[in-house]
């Protein structure tokens, strides 16, 4: 019980030290990029883990920290992305929407989803612009 509570109190201050980085508005298009709150670092520290696809066993993500690993029958050829918060995604959503946003980016790549709802045992994202539906389960 106490290492994982000293694991989770490790993973928020890693957190919070991360997300006073985070920039607010710039010039450069990164518009509604939001500073971590209370909501975000309890979602952050929800999604840590490991998660299957509800639809695809083989299918899995791996979160540690702010990075987001895809792996596919525990193959470990994916990339790690980076996961950044917004609170607006104008080029998909209406800008009047109040929701939380993940941006998953790496050297090449850069993938959009709305987190639609994450709980200890579910996390539920919408893709952009697919508007594909992922839903994954807490790993035991």
């Amino acid at each position: 019980m106490i290492p994982r509570l000293i694991h989770v109190i490790f993973i928020s201050l890693v957190l919070v030290i991360a997300c006073k980085s985070t920039e607010t508005t710039n010039e450069a298009g990164n518009q509604g990029l939001i500073q971590a709150d209370s909501l975000q670092l309890t979602q952050l520290t929800l999604i840590q883990g490991d998660w299957k696809n509800s639809r695809d066993d083989k299918s899995l993500v791996q979160v540690r920290q702010n990075r987001w690993k895809f792996l596919y029958d525990n193959e470990n050829g994916s990339e790690v992305y980076l996961i950044h918060w917004k609170s607006k995604l104008p080029q998909y959503v209406d800008t009047t929407v109040q929701t939380s946003f993940v941006l998953l980016t790496n050297r090449s790549d850069t993938l959009f989803y709305e987190l639609l709802g994450v709980t200890d045992s579910t996390l539920s994202l919408m893709h952009f612009p697919s508007g594909r539906i992922h839903l994954y389960l807490k790993s035991k």
